[in-house]
């Protein structure tokens, strides 16, 4: 288990972010279902 208090820190501004890794194969059907569930923006 992975805590979300591991990527808070007192000093840091901005809010955390996360990275991912996906097989280039399935890169595009990705990032299309984050757009139409989430919106271009997110």
């Amino acid at each position: 288990d992975l805590l979300f208090e591991r990527f808070l820190n007192p000093e840091r501004v901005s809010m955390p972010d996360f990275d991912v890794d996906f097989c280039q194969d399935g890169r595009e059907r990705v990032i299309n279902y984050v757009k139409d569930k989430y919106g271009r923006e997110a």
